[in-house]
């Protein structure tokens, strides 16, 4: 009896090992799809922002500098944040007013999020407070670290442009000009401004939805079938225990009533 049991126990949980796998690959493949589909400020594809070894970024948390939809901070700056934590006076978290989460050195990883052991180095920011940053440092002259150019993405630019009538987000758009070396003539970068109204998170709406949305639906919904498969054979193997278990108590009784007849 407890051997069944231990079996049935076994299978349950290897089941949800299974549902946890494929939910997992979802988020891996929808990353990647709709990552391909963001740009960087030199409009090309845009690059991961950690690294290996590195504590995993991103407000979706795929090492991208992209957004959902309650993204309002727009974290789409990356930035060296390990090198501005040797001085108060320019470490990024205590500049901006933040509690000191840039000093964490156990962070999940960006190669295995289940390992909580990478510190916080190349990080996605928010566009918003890296402009105050800067404004409080005194410019970009007095930035301290090293921008990721190739990781930040093209919404921060668009987003500085159209709030350029504001000195200290044309300083932040100048700022990543000059570290980045940008031609914001670069016909790929003012096609994307011409059209900036298709934002980050318009992007990510319409890939998901759209080019991997019937994918996902078909995976979702397999999921769906696995947990429902998964729960009924538990339940059923439970009922089929306790059945067992009834006709074990009925047996001595029948057996002592028909030596006593």
């Amino acid at each position: 009896m407890n051997n069944r049991i231990t079996k049935q126990v076994f299978r349950f949980r290897w089941s949800l090992f299974l549902v946890s796998l494929l939910a997992r690959m979802i988020m891996v493949v929808s990353a990647a799809s709709s990552s391909s589909s963001f740009q960087n400020v030199y409009g090309g594809t845009l690059q991961t922002c950690s690294t290996d070894g590195m504590a995993l970024t991103g407000f979706t948390r795929t090492g991208y500098c992209v957004d959902e939809n309650d993204d309002e901070g727009s974290h789409h700056i990356c930035l060296d944040i390990a090198s501005t934590n040797n001085d108060d006076e320019t470490n990024f978290c205590t500049v901006t007013g933040q509690s000191d989460w840039c000093s964490y050195e156990e962070m999940p990883c960006h190669e295995d999020s289940t390992q909580s052991a990478c510190p916080v180095e190349q990080w996605c920011v928010c566009q918003w407070a890296f402009a105050s940053y800067l404004e409080s440092l005194g410019g970009c002259d007095q930035l301290p670290t090293t921008l990721v150019c190739e990781a930040i993405n093209l919404q921060a630019v668009l987003a500085y442009q159209s709030q350029s009538s504001t000195s200290k987000y044309q300083n932040a758009l100048d700022c990543l000009v000059d570290r980045c070396g940008l031609d914001l003539s670069n016909s790929k970068i003012s096609s994307s401004s011409s059209s900036s109204s298709s934002t980050a998170r318009g992007k990510f709406r319409r890939v998901v939805g759209g080019m991997t949305g019937s994918w996902i639906l078909a995976v979702m919904t397999a999921l769906v079938l696995i947990v429902g498969v998964a729960i009924r054979y538990h339940q059923r193997q439970k009922e089929r225990g306790n059945n067992s278990t009834e006709n074990n108590k009925t047996e001595p009784f029948v057996a002592s009533y028909g030596t006593a007849a």
